[in-house]
């Protein structure tokens, strides 16, 4: 409703923060929002095609946080945010931009750009290294097949001060530039047209898709977050103990004897998600881990309460996931009563104290 648009557009004169998803904003209101010269937060997610309406930004020059996603930009509206040169954070997601119009721009204070679903190309890439100085987080997820190899090295390459990468259907199957940055902290390389990714069917084992069957990564011995699709999840357990830096690792499989014991090395590690089909038994090596703070079992479906052989030397553990799995309310009442009384379980069982993710 209008009016309500008009009363945040009012409010925001307050807070400095305007947050309005899938509302329709008329010119007058692009006026209006115009006008909020000390606004430091912008988000209008899904609102209206803002392409060739983007002049309203040009005051807005304490902008620290925008969002226009889904707002139908191209390459040729971005040179509206030009005068932004206070930004930090910028979501450009699904919209039809390949990056090439951030050639001769500068915003050197930006630290997260996230470019998902965006037609990025190896020219954007080169413009953008050039144009974000201080990235740190980059996001991007598919949205044409030209982010391949090369768009990766050149951004490992000329990304000096890049931490976290994030990428999901992207056209690569070899990850080896990942070792050009020396600064990278987190990766996530997701394949949602992969059904093992999401394993939410307990009958159901999706078919082995060949076309991934040669991807590679580097060791990364530096990194302290990883998040991995089921073909990187496999290959890396050959050398999982060299990843002595990890603390948050992410890994599925189709395989229940996919784990290398050798992850029992991993001393700083402090939070473990495992999708997959375990069995009871292949949780052994949680015996050796005292140190995990969070532990995510969700839809290992053969999972029941005998685990809890497995979860007595958890006593550090403040988080459990347990969602689609064979575990039941007993178990679980029983685990925070003796082991892990400051554990927060999340379940979805309806019988218990636990709430589900």
């Amino acid at each position: 409703m209008e009016i309500d648009i008009t009363k945040k557009i009012e409010l925001a004169q307050q807070t400095n923060e305007l947050q309005l998803i899938q509302e329709f904003l008329k010119n007058y209101h692009l006026e209006q929002i115009g006008k909020l010269y000390n606004l430091t937060t912008l988000e209008l997610y899904d609102c209206i095609i803002l392409h060739n309406k983007l002049e309203f930004l040009s005051n807005l020059l304490q902008l620290q946080n925008l969002d226009l996603s889904f707002s139908k930009l191209t390459d040729m509206d971005l040179v509206y945010l030009k005068p932004l040169k206070n930004l930090i954070y910028l979501n450009l997601c699904q919209n039809p931009i390949n990056g090439i119009g951030f050639i001769d721009m500068c915003f050197d204070k930006v630290k997260t750009l996230d470019m998902m679903r965006t037609n990025l190309s190896i020219d954007g890439v080169i413009a953008i290294t050039k144009c974000f100085s201080s990235l740190e987080t980059f996001i991007y997820y598919k949205g044409n097949n030209e982010f391949n190899e090369d768009c990766l090295m050149y951004l490992c390459k000329e990304c000096k001060y890049l931490k976290d990468i994030h990428l999901c259907d992207v056209d690569i199957l070899d990850y080896s530039s990942l070792v050009l940055c020396s600064t990278l902290e987190s990766i996530s390389i997701h394949y949602t047209e992969q059904p093992s990714n999401y394993i939410a069917y307990p009958d159901i084992r999706p078919e082995i898709n060949n076309k991934y069957a040669d991807m590679t990564i580097p060791i990364l011995s530096n990194i302290k977050s990883l998040t991995l699709c089921r073909e990187l999840s496999e290959q890396i357990m050959g050398q999982i103990q060299l990843y002595s830096s990890i603390e948050n690792l992410c890994i599925r499989s189709l395989d229940n004897n996919f784990i290398n014991s050798n992850i029992v090395l991993l001393k700083n590690l402090k939070k473990l998600t495992i999708h997959a089909y375990l069995q009871n038994n292949n949780l052994e090596f949680l015996l050796y881990m005292p140190q995990l703070e969070e532990l995510d079992l969700r839809f290992n479906h053969d999972l029941n309460n005998n685990v809890l052989d497995y979860f007595i030397n958890l006593s550090n553990l403040k988080s459990l996931n347990v969602y689609e799995t064979k575990i039941t309310s007993q178990f679980l009442n029983i685990y925070k009563k003796y082991f892990s009384n400051n554990c927060k379980i999340y379940s979805g069982l309806s019988d218990d104290d636990s709430v589900s993710e």
